[in-house]
């Protein structure tokens, strides 16, 4: 081609031209008829072609004023014969590259930053209004905007590869970017054409799905853009280094030009680090053995992925083609097609799960999602763990606060009779260890977890609402858990169609008054306690009082019955000593004389010494001194305490 031709320049400009009426198409389908996501999304490489076309049209026009510029001089020294004419002014002379120099050095690297952020931000805004649809509709029939879609394709293939073929010759490379984004728009029309194919046989809605693919794929485009703008400054150029647009993407570059993508990599190499990286053996040998190496590792894959392992606490599904078999796979190894033929879905049936119920269940936080530490929540970290934690501290992070009725409260004016407090609850579970039950957990919901976590926190809000709060808090804590744990039984057993989940425990710790309340409800607790001890101080001394006054009494009863008891037995003794000694005196005078008087001396010589006088008499006294064991009926009244007195 003729250096000085406006061939490059024309072709710039019917790119950017064609690109612009395919965007005036895809936006009329899109917003006006169709109303399809994807569609809306196929507008922005469009776009993208058309800015593309016009840069591509205004570096040629300024290469071939370059190129006139030399052939004017060169005819100039010719003319003149002499090649020293205007030496000293050569560069001066020479605007024409200077201005393709400065565009080539300053307006291409900022143009690619500028536009890559421009890319951004259109597929940002993009996302952010899709986020507010709730119903995708369709106002045209899907089969009608398939065809449309698939007529789209063809243009769209066709212009791509008729300027990808023209940007190989010599001043069209420019032209490279412009195929590259009409062929990804002809990509992006393809999967519409899918999207509304399987609309229209009622396989599924998936416009807004895919066009949210689509345009994180176009984000990362203009990513790349970013990121070439950075790297254009540490790239190493040779003196023969063809210029390549910044804000061509290399990525595309690899599946758009022709040639294969072993030549495309080794170009890119080359022109990343200005050396010939695909001249060296390692490379040679790499693009020789790149494709076996890749259909090796593919069959490896696909050999691996028939093999499943399932452990010793886990069961699961084989699905062929997402429709699950009969029978479920035990634990062991096991055969299967590889993916995408059958998959298998393993359920840890044997696994104990755990549900914490009134632990981070406030959505109150931060913009982003994340609540604050909790009051006390430093100090209890501090902490040494063993020690208690008061009420008047959080016990966990984002504690919920239910509802709890309150006893104590009825009767005071309006108020409704409930009270706030905090409870962490765990609930343990596992899926049935059994086909019917693994088969049940899979496939009859699709977060079998979080139903069970709504059913659970449902019915707990039900029954502490109708719990007593002290009872709950301090008296009946056992009775309240073993009543929780039968309404979730009931309510788990319940449910259609079931979860395929078994009830193992349900805890009831950490309750404890909200801490907003807390020192007012400790007031109340201390004062409650402060009521019970002096009652109880004032039964204690209640109690005292009364056995001390009992006890009197029955003492003073017991001794006026031993002394009317002593008195009746005592004057029944003389009485009866009385009369043995009339019978005695009447039988035996003088004995019973002779006996009175030796008592007579016997008590009076008691303690006392006694002197033996040898005399004329024979009178002989016989004296016993010996302590009688037992004392004999005359004997008694030395025994009377009155007598001692």
């Amino acid at each position: 081609m003729n250096p000085t031709s406006k061939r490059p320049e024309y072709l710039g400009l019917a790119g950017s031209a064609l690109a612009l009426a395919l965007l005036l198409i895809a936006g009329g389908v899109s917003f006006f008829w169709a109303h399809s996501r994807i569609i809306e999304t196929a507008c922005l490489p469009l776009q993208v072609a058309f800015v593309f076309g016009l840069v591509a049209w205004w570096y040629a026009r300024m290469r071939r004023y370059e190129v006139a510029e030399q052939e004017d001089q060169e005819r100039l020294r010719r003319d003149y014969d002499r090649n020293d004419l205007f030496d000293d002014q050569d560069e001066a002379l020479k605007l024409a590259k200077e201005t393709r120099r400065q565009f080539q050095k300053y307006f291409i690297p900022g143009f690619t930053f500028i536009f890559g952020g421009m890319v951004l931000l259109s597929v940002w805004g993009l996302l952010y209004r899709w986020s507010v649809i709730q119903k995708v509709s369709f106002e045209r029939s899907p089969l009608d905007v398939a065809g449309l879609c698939l007529c789209m394709v063809f243009l769209c293939l066709l212009a791509g590869s008729y300027f990808n073929g023209l940007s190989r010759e010599k001043g069209c490379h420019f032209l490279r970017p412009v195929a590259a984004w009409l062929l990804l728009t002809c990509a992006v029309y393809t999967v519409a054409v899918i999207v509304m194919l399987l609309e229209h046989f009622g396989v599924g809605t998936y416009d807004i799905q895919i066009g949210k693919v689509v345009a994180w794929v176009i984000f990362a485009f203009g990513v790349e853009m970013m990121i070439n703008f950075v790297i254009e400054f540490y790239r190493p150029r040779g003196k023969k280094d063809e210029l390549r647009p910044v804000y061509e993407s290399r990525i595309l570059y690899l599946f758009t030009e022709p040639g294969g993508i072993a030549r495309n990599v080794a170009q890119s190499l080359d022109y990343q680090f200005g050396v010939a990286v695909s001249e060296t053996w390692f490379y040679r040998f790499l693009e020789r053995a790149a494709l076996p190496c890749g259909f090796l590792l593919i069959i490896l894959f696909f050999l691996l992925d028939s093999f499943v392992m399932i452990e010793a606490n886990e069961m699961a599904v084989k699905e062929r083609f997402g429709d699950p078999l009969d029978g479920v796979l035990e634990p062991g190894l096991h055969v299967k097609w590889p993916r995408p033929i059958e998959t298998a879905r393993i359920v840890p049936v044997k696994k104990i799960q755990k549900l914490e119920l009134g632990l981070g269940d406030e959505k109150d936080g931060d913009q982003h999602g994340a609540a604050p530490p909790a009051p006390g929540m430093e100090e209890r970290k501090a902490a040494n763990p063993a020690k208690f934690i008061p009420w008047d501290k959080e016990h966990y992070d984002n504690e919920r606060k239910f509802v709890v009725a309150s006893r104590d409260m009825l009767g005071m004016g309006d108020d409704v009779p409930f009270n706030f407090t905090a409870a962490s609850i765990p609930v343990y579970y596992q899926v049935r260890a059994d086909a019917e039950g693994v088969r049940e957990y899979l496939y009859n919901y699709e977060d079998p977890d979080d139903v069970f976590a709504k059913i659970a926190s449902r019915e707990v809000v039900k029954f502490l609402a109708s719990a007593d709060f002290i009872e709950l808090l301090a008296t009946k804590r056992l009775q309240a858990k073993s009543e929780l744990e039968t309404r979730l039984q009931a309510a788990l057993a319940a449910i259609k169609p079931p979860l395929g989940i078994e009830l193992i425990y349900v805890g009831l710790s950490g309750v404890h008054p909200s801490i907003d309340v807390a020192p007012a409800f400790q007031e109340v607790i201390i004062a409650q306690e402060q009521k019970l001890t002096t009652i109880l101080n004032a039964e204690k001394e209640a109690i005292t009082v009364r056995t001390l006054v009992a006890g009197t009494a029955a003492k003073r009863k017991n001794d006026a019955m031993a002394d009317a008891y002593y008195k009746a037995k005592v004057a029944e003794a003389v009485v009866a000593k009385f009369k043995d000694q009339r019978t005695a005196y009447e039988l035996a005078p003088s004995i019973y004389k002779l006996r009175s008087t030796l008592n007579v001396i016997t008590e009076s010589l008691n303690n006392k010494t006694i002197y033996l006088i040898q005399t004329k008499a024979k009178l002989i006294f016989e004296l016993d001194f010996k302590e009688q064991i037992r004392p004999g009926l005359m004997d008694y009244d030395q025994y009377n305490p009155e007598n001692k007195k």
